[in-house]
């Protein structure tokens, strides 16, 4: 039983989306099927097909531009606490099956490794000083997903679909750093918040290629240690388009040509892909009390390729490079993002 290529592609933008939440101030992106000639981080409009399951291993890496101790101990005398992280990285498998034509559910899990976590502090005697605070790792919140169409032009090629889902507090929330003391919610893997997500996407086809735009929104609630995280807006707008190798059109093939030929299409394909993604988040509250070095906007443009075999089983690369970023306060930026993975729908 083989599965539409571009139907899948929408299982393993929205699982990588929905992901975004975990990362408290710079997101991973991704998302709801196995794809081809679809987005690898926007969300396509095609939910995965009617008693059919789709199946998503993603390894997301963030790459921050570190803050020096000097830096952090002039912002510490000036009176404010700042943090740095040298990286992220986080590994998700996520998961999704088709009740009908036009409705989909899934979930997705992560596990969550933060690097070189360190913050600077003014001591009591009045002198800044940085605190190493280490690594945290662990499993984070469990999501739960669902995509509904709600309009859908089959001669046309468009598409238009709900999204909606909640995240729960599975997540580790406990981790301690070098000193024994316990992290910030903001470095836990967990936030120990149920997130409400609802949200829209959009797909128009031509042919080999598909224009696809999304937009997701996740409401947070007050989580561990009475952390409220902040809103998040995930948006994305992606152009895509399918390439068959050793596929031509010269009317002197042979038979056993045409055959072969027929076979790579069936059975090897790849997908080029050029996506801009943002993340717009709110400010944090720890105890009702905001962080103005929270919260802000980053936009990637991340080009990426899928290859595709036979359908259902497909392996993908995007790289993204910010484009836009603007932080409150003071914040590390991001030097660039990495996503792969693999996806098979059966």
């Amino acid at each position: 039983m083989s599965i539409e290529p571009r139907r899948t592609a929408s299982a393993v933008a929205l699982i990588v989306l929905l992901a975004a939440g975990e990362a408290p101030a710079h997101h991973p992106s991704a998302g709801f099927g196995t794809g081809s000639a679809g987005p690898i981080t926007t969300i396509s409009a095609v939910p995965v097909p009617r008693k059919q399951w789709s199946f998503d291993l993603r390894g997301d890496y963030l790459k921050f531009d570190r803050i020096s101790n000097g830096r952090l101990e002039e912002l510490a005398a000036a009176g404010m606490e700042v943090h740095s992280i040298d990286d992220e990285r986080t590994v998700f498998f996520g998961a999704g099956y088709g009740l009908t034509e036009d409705f989909s559910l899934g979930f997705h899990i992560p596990y969550v490794v933060r690097r070189g976590i360190r913050e600077g502090h003014m001591m009591e005697d009045g002198t800044p000083e940085v605190h190493v605070h280490g690594d945290s790792e662990g499993i984070g919140d469990l999501s739960l997903f669902g995509m509904y169409r709600f309009a859908r032009q089959e001669k046309a090629g468009a598409d238009l679909s709900l999204l909606f889902g909640l995240k729960m507090p599975t997540g580790t929330t406990r981790e301690k750093d070098l000193s024994g003391a316990r992290f910030a919610t903001e470095f836990q893997p967990g936030s120990g918040s149920w997130d409400p997500l609802v949200g829209l996407s959009a797909t128009r086809r031509w042919g080999p290629a598909s224009l696809d735009a999304s937009l997701l929104y996740a409401i947070a609630t007050k989580g561990a240690q009475g952390t409220d995280l902040g809103d998040m807006l995930h948006y994305g707008a992606a152009i895509s388009c399918r390439f068959v190798p050793g596929r031509h059109d010269s009317h002197d093939a042979s038979p056993a040509q045409e055959r072969k030929h027929a076979a790579l299409h069936r059975h090897i394909a790849w997908d080029f892909i050029l996506e801009a993604t943002g993340d717009w988040k709110r400010k944090q509250t720890v105890q009702g009390i905001g962080d103005d070095n929270s919260g802000g906007t980053t936009i990637f443009l991340s080009p990426g390729v899928r290859f595709n075999y036979q359908d259902r089983w497909s392996a993908y690369l995007s790289t993204g490079f910010p484009i836009l970023q603007d932080m409150n306060g003071t914040q590390h930026d991001v030097s660039y993002r990495i996503l792969l993975g693999i996806s098979a729908g059966l």
